[in-house]
């Protein structure tokens, strides 16, 4: 065989080869991942709270706070949760409260409580279609014998599924105190008169 026909052959076969590596590259690029794929690269709402380290990444506004205490209220009463991912939950619940608070709710009958309310909303089906927090120039500071306090109103809006179109809103006031590493700690809630709110 002539040497320009070796090279000919030769430079074929790398071409096809490069070809075949090309097509492969893109096929692996462009496909969908398999159902098992997703769930391994998919974090679930319920994961990211629970992963979420409070200690090292604290939010960092009375707003930001009330956000994440929407989230985590929002999966908590969306149903089909264990018990075990429900008392994950309210300790996270609990990390976002004062000292103060917590005194009041002891750990054990916390837990117990908001198992009894997410029974309560099960048996009528009721779910938290969304939430929305006050806008950060409407919440209000103030201080009093050297602490820190912010008030902001959080707006759930409920549904129950038995009726599809009645829709519930419930505004709840909260108060927030700063503790001695400047961050905002619930102290104390209650329902309120409607405001307006923001779309989140």
């Amino acid at each position: 065989m002539k040497k320009s026909t070796k090279k000919i052959l030769t430079t074929i076969l790398i071409m096809i080869t490069i070809g075949v590596a090309i097509v492969a590259v893109y096929y692996n690029m462009t496909k969908e991942p398999s159902e098992s794929e997703k769930s391994k690269t998919t974090e679930t709402e319920l994961e990211k709270i629970l992963n979420k380290d409070l200690e090292a990444n604290y939010p960092g506004t009375p707003r930001e706070v009330m956000k994440f205490y929407g989230r985590i209220t929002s999966c908590l009463y969306k149903g089909g949760l264990s018990d075990e991912d429900i008392e994950k939950l309210a300790d996270k619940l609990r990390g976002l409260m004062d000292d103060e608070l917590l005194e009041k709710n002891p750990e054990s009958q916390y837990i117990k409580s908001v198992k009894k309310d997410v029974k309560e909303f099960r048996d009528i089906k009721k779910i938290i279609m969304s939430y929305s927090v006050q806008n950060a120039s409407e919440i209000e500071y103030s201080e009093s014998n050297g602490e820190e306090y912010a008030t902001c109103t959080i707006l759930f809006l409920t549904q129950e599924k038995q009726k599809k179109k009645s829709y519930h809103k419930v505004y709840e006031k909260f108060i927030l105190r700063q503790d001695e590493n400047e961050n905002w700690k619930i102290l104390g809630w209650e329902q309120t008169d409607p405001v307006e709110l923001p779309e989140d």
